[in-house]
């Protein structure tokens, strides 16, 4: 499953966005690999707010029909 991540890096909104239109699980995790964002019912694109985490790298995790796909996010205010 393949995803677009834009702005990258972004500072206080990304947009989201797969060809995939089936329920999917996005979630966002630090470096030490705790969550800091979640969505549960992620469909095929979205806007979130990125304003709260601070600078640093964070690893985007979309989840949906057996596939799990992961891409880098640079957050720099």
């Amino acid at each position: 499953m393949r995803f677009d991540v834009y702005p990258n890096p972004g500072s206080d909104r990304v947009r989201i966005t797969t060809d995939n239109n089936h329920k999917l699980k996005l979630a966002v995790y630090d470096m030490l690999e705790k969550q800091v964002l979640q969505s549960k019912d992620f469909r095929s694109e979205t806007a979130h707010d990125v304003s709260n985490l601070t600078e640093r790298i964070y690893t985007i995790s979309i989840e949906g029909n057996g596939l799990v796909s992961r891409e880098l996010l640079i957050i720099a205010h």
